[in-house]
């Protein structure tokens, strides 16, 4: 997993070395695909790197939402970067920002990795997340599963077909659980449906789409 650092210090120098930098001067905010645009840009230009220091020139730019960009990009792109180092005026702070965007791109990682195991595999990991603080129940008679997350007042609900938008709703609910989001969310889907679910980027879009809203800018 791509290691993001955030750095008060101005410089281009991290772990004593003079590291090479991306400089975002321009940016027109269209969501998180101009985000993603930009992390290609990154990584296509520092493939063979293993530190890219990032400076910010641009006013209304997220580097919370370029963080989550690079992370989905470095693990759909062939690279070498272990580490992409984001320049910021307050660690402290930016790192407390930061910290529902690790939640989701720890989510994003075990649904893309589900995504790419057996049908019969994926659905057991599925089923063993209850360490998430998730109540799980399953009716065989129907062949729907039952997903239970509370952590607050408000009241979010999603259903699922198939394997697909299972790994869509376990992301979810992964990602809420971890950044200690407060709402409860009950997710039903059918887990009779035995088709691979390997479309990884409708995955990592429609996890994105409904989590992002609820997260700080």
């Amino acid at each position: 997993m791509l290691e993001i650092a955030l750095d008060e210090n101005q410089n281009n120098i991290f772990l004593n070395q003079v590291r090479p930098v991306f400089l975002v001067q321009e940016f027109q905010n269209l969501g998180l695909d101009s985000y993603r645009q930009k992390a290609r840009e990154l990584i296509s230009q520092y493939a063979e790197e293993p530190i890219v220091i990032v400076h910010n020139h641009v006013s209304d730019f997220s580097l919370n939402k370029f963080a989550l960009a690079l992370f989905i990009e470095s693990c759909l792109q062939e690279n070498k970067i272990d580490c992409v180092v984001l320049k910021v005026k307050n660690a402290m702070e930016a790192t407390q920002n930061y910290k529902p965007y690790v939640a989701l791109c720890v989510a994003l990682k075990f649904a893309m990795r589900l995504s790419q195991e057996k049908v019969s595999t994926a659905y057991q990991e599925i089923f063993d997340t209850g360490y998430l603080g998730l109540y799980i129940s399953k009716d065989y008679l129907t062949q729907t599963a039952t997903f239970f997350l509370k952590n607050g007042k408000k009241l979010l609900n999603i259903e699922g077909k198939n394997l697909e938008d299972a790994l869509v709703i376990i992301g979810i609910m992964k990602a809420f659980s971890l950044a200690q989001l407060p709402y409860t969310i009950q997710a039903k889907f059918k887990f009779d449906k035995q088709e691979p679910a390997d479309n990884i980027e409708n995955i990592v879009q429609r996890v994105c789409n409904f989590v992002i809203p609820y997260l700080p800018a």
